[in-house]
């Protein structure tokens, strides 16, 4: 991994990693059984031909995010507490006017 981050949202510690090929990969498992390696989820690619992230865990709702950059641009990668569904939307960021 060139980078990793941890959060705890929701009772759950999710990890993000950015490894050396590009790849934005997440795993998770309960707070109560981060010991036991049968508890993390399989590790799963998000995102590929990543050049940076930065997770962003919205702890009101437990969702797990993070952006992403990539060659097209800033990406948000989200996926609520209750789904294994990740979902993808570009952002776009205002230009400031000269």
């Amino acid at each position: 991994m060139r980078t990793l981050f941890a959060a705890n949202t929701g009772g759950r510690v999710t990890l993000w990693g950015l490894n050396g090929a590009g790849q934005a990969i997440c795993t998770s498992a309960p707070q109560a059984f981060v010991a036991d390696p049968a508890a993390w989820s399989a590790p799963e690619v998000v995102l590929s031909n990543v050049a940076a992230i930065a997770p962003c865990p919205d702890r009101g709702t437990a969702d797990m995010a993070f952006y992403a950059r990539m060659p097209g641009g800033l990406v948000r990668a989200a996926r609520p507490a209750d789904s294994r569904l990740w979902r993808c939307d570009d952002v776009v960021l205002p230009t400031q006017d000269d």
